[in-house]
């Protein structure tokens, strides 16, 4: 079977980490505890998100979507930490 690698920066990596320690997160809260402005994390998130990394969902009433680590992501971080071991 072949994988595709899938490169990620320091800033991309951190971020996927916190939101999954965080199962899930909002963009205000992200901002806050990464120390990111809003350009900065929406950068890093749509990157995410075009990897597969990351699912956006729109929950009724509120008005910014939460983010969720995907299978794929949680997969990746979990091949990671494996290999620290």
């Amino acid at each position: 079977m072949s994988t595709t690698a899938i490169v990620l920066t320091m800033d991309q990596m951190l971020v996927l980490q916190q939101i999954y320690e965080d199962f899930e997160d909002d963009i205000e809260n992200l901002m806050r505890s990464m120390r990111l402005n809003r350009g900065q994390l929406h950068g890093i998130l749509e990157s995410l998100k075009r990897k597969g990394l990351l699912i956006f969902e729109h929950r009724k009433g509120q008005g910014m979507p939460l983010v969720r680590v995907s299978q794929r992501g949680r997969r990746l971080i979990a091949d990671m930490w494996g290999s620290q071991k």
